[in-house]
């Protein structure tokens, strides 16, 4: 009976695994199988239609890493082939629909998420996951551990009939049991490696809400649904690693063909010149004191998208490149794996961009888009030497404006600086005419053509005026220098002596990103446009008082916007410290040395300096809310509160309190009292599109009863 039993389960899964479907099809099954999973989930708990980037983005996001690293551990373990195991996978995902259904009988539920702890650990979270009498953390509702338990234990079963081993079985209840729990508490455990490697201090649920200094370019969304879009690219990153994996698995042959097609160099290059630009962004537009400008883990985890956008993208590139150079001798299997590898990588730019910023996305569209034109066809511009360096250099462009993006924002391409945008179109431009100068192409070898001693001359003094005349024209003794550099280089490739490869240009991004942080032009004129005139207003403050005190205060104070202007942020710190010292009720210098404090992540600093600055003589505006900001980041939310209850008392005529205020109490779970400030928010408003999204996030508070 027994043996008849197995013999049956297993004609039934090979009946599964053996299904011809195409690939499409099993992409609209496991679509039907989300959608269906996301309406009875909203009917679980009481809840509207999920945002648009919760439901298109990030959900459909969350569901294939668990499915790719499922499989993936599964067919290591069964020693079945990993097509055949996410065939099975796939129809097994049906059991995601249970969750909600066992929830649904359950009134007064919390709603289905991550696995978030109130209390305890990790540690203790992963021994209880399956105990029903455990209630120290949320998201994990009784339908999750019944998904839990279940999915262990057929996939325990599912491992002894392919390989009827019960010891292999038993093993298999463990390791899938961490995996799913991985996949559970992904937010958690991003956030507690970010805790402990660069952001020590503060909750984790606490900083998975913190204000992003990188620039999210997504106007009006509430920071739940912001945080949907951080996930995402914790959920990308797994997903490309499982992905690997999983070809690996797959097909040996073509996984090496696939790493044959990437450049180390070339990708190297791109993800190089975007993360100049975060430095150029992070100095010019912000000050921080850091050199990629992150405050906390949200904007290191976007930093980090943006890089994996450029490099997903210049990879895309590179397999156009290899289409495209190819000779008629070359596979048309080989071909046709180049250009779904070139449609895989931008899928994955586009998405890494989009979980970023809508203001990255159009970076690397039109990022792709210079490649294509180079290599792609019809057109295949990159034929013509002299239009090739310039797609090139116009792609290595956007790469560093992509960067620049994560503090500009939309104004990425109008404030990067000008000699700047120049230099990262030409120097590749160069590379490129001196390479084909060295090398004459095929066409120039039938025809008899090759590059004489006169025109590598003329082309080596060209490439060495293009880098050193910018930095003698504009009196930048270090940017004169990198030229100098950058032009041998150039005029030691044009000349035939040394070869250009993408190192050369990367080179070039270094040293021109080396001099421009060191006093380029471009920098003070941002810094003065942005953000001296505060500093004047507070040299103003202080012009009433006559005495040798307030002269030093005020000579501080403009030692303060000379650093300020310069970028010397250390100097800044330290020129309004003196300022503060010799002019203890300088409110206004308080909210400035303050907000460097927020920028640089020390928020309990930043709290004390803010407090200071509310016991000062000068009108500081915002502090209270700037205040609650820094207590809020420390992690300290009964400080917070009760700083925006004081702010809501000072300021009775004002909404902004009240909105902060209602935002908070969401977090902490009291939606009652959220649902009051709103209504008091809502009352005194007098714009209409902040009075539009404070009606929107009461109605979707209110939901559907």
């Amino acid at each position: 009976m027994m043996r008849k039993a197995l013999s049956r389960a297993v004609g039934l899964i090979d009946t599964v695994e053996s299904y011809r479907m195409p690939v499409v099809n099993w992409a609209l099954l496991l679509g039907s199988i989300i959608a269906l999973r996301h309406f009875l989930e909203q009917l679980s708990g009481s809840i509207r239609t999920f945002h648009f980037i919760s439901y298109f983005i990030h959900y459909p996001l969350a569901y294939v890493a668990p499915i790719l690293g499922l499989s993936v551990v599964l067919a290591l373990l069964s020693r079945e082939k990993i097509e055949r195991v996410t065939k099975l996978m796939l129809i097994a995902w049906c059991l995601t629909l249970l969750p909600p259904i066992v929830d649904l009988a359950r009134p007064g539920i919390t709603e289905i998420g991550y696995l978030f702890t109130e209390s305890d650990g990790l540690g203790v979270a992963f021994l209880n996951l399956l105990n029903p009498t455990y209630s120290g953390f949320r998201g994990a509702t009784l339908g999750i551990r019944v998904e839990a338990g279940l999915g262990c234990l057929l996939a325990a079963a599912y491992v002894y009939l392919k390989t009827r081993n019960a010891a292999r079985a038993l093993f298999t209840l463990p390791v899938i049991y961490t995996t799913m729990f991985f996949f559970f508490t992904l937010p958690t455990t991003v956030f507690s490696v970010a805790r402990v490697l660069c952001f020590p201090g503060g909750d984790v649920f606490g900083m998975l809400f913190a204000e992003p200094g990188v620039h999210r370019g997504f106007a009006g969304v509430t920071a739940v649904v912001l945080s949907q879009l951080t996930l995402s690219i914790a959920d990308l990153f797994v997903i490309a690693a499982f992905a690997l994996v999983w070809l690996r698995l797959f097909d040996r042959g073509r996984f090496a063909g696939i790493a044959r097609l990437v450049d180390p160099l070339r990708s190297g290059y791109g993800v190089l010149a975007t993360l100049a630009g975060v430095a150029l962004g992070a100095r010019l537009i912000r000050g921080a004191p850091g050199p990629l400008g992150a405050a906390n883990a949200t904007d290191a985890l976007a930093i980090a998208g943006l890089l994996a956008a450029s490099f997903a993208t210049t990879l895309a590139g590179g397999a156009l490149s290899r289409i495209h150079e190819s000779n008629d001798r070359t596979d048309a299997c080989d071909r046709r794996v180049a250009g779904a590898f070139a449609g895989v990588c931008l899928a994955f730019g586009a998405l890494f961009a989009l979980a970023v910023s809508y203001v990255a996305l159009t970076y690397v569209v039109v990022l792709a888009a210079a490649y294509y034109l180079c290599f792609g066809p019809p057109l295949h511009l990159g034929r013509f030497t002299a239009v090739r360096g310039l797609l090139l250099g116009a792609a290595a462009l956007f790469s560093v404006e992509l960067g620049f993006s994560a503090h500009a924002g939309a104004n990425a391409a109008l404030w990067m600086p000008r000699t700047l945008v120049v230099l990262w179109v030409l120097v590749p431009a160069l590379a490129v005419v001196a390479a084909r100068l060295r090398h004459a192409g095929p066409d120039d070898a039938v025809a008899g053509r090759s590059p004489g001693r006169r025109d590598r001359g003329v082309a080596s003094l060209a490439a060495a005026a293009a880098c050193l005349l910018p930095g003698i024209a504009l009196g930048i003794p270090l940017l004169t220098a990198s030229g100098a550099v950058l032009g041998i280089l150039a005029a030691l490739a044009a000349a035939g002596a040394a070869r250009v490869p993408t190192a050369f240009a990367s080179l070039g991004v270094a040293l021109l990103v080396a001099a421009h942080l060191t006093g380029a032009p471009g920098s003070r004129r941002v810094q003065r446009d942005l953000a001296a005139t505060d500093l004047r207003e507070i040299t103003s403050t202080s012009a009433g008082v006559a005495d040798d005190r307030m002269d030093g205060a005020r000579a501080a104070l403009e030692d303060a916007l000379a650093c300020r202007e310069s970028g010397d942020v250390a100097g800044e710190v330290e020129a309004l410290e003196r300022t503060i010292l010799l002019d203890p009720e300088n409110g206004v210098a308080h909210v400035r040395l303050g907000d460097l404090h927020m920028g640089a992540g020390r928020f309990a600093e930043a709290a004390r300096v803010y407090e200071a600055a509310l016991r000062g003589r000068d009108d500081v505006g915002q502090t209270r809310a700037q205040l609650a900001q820094a207590y809020y980041l420390a992690g300290d939310l009964p400080r917070a509160e009760e700083v925006l209850r004081q702010d809501a008392i000072e300021r009775p005529e004002s909404p902004s309190p009240h909105a902060n205020l209602a935002g908070l109490l969401l977090e902490s779970g009291r939606a009652e009292e959220a649902r009051s400030e709103l209504e008091s928010a809502i009352s005194l408003t007098s714009d209409p599109e902040l009075r539009a999204r404070l009606e929107a996030r009461l109605r979707e508070l209110d939901g559907p009863r």
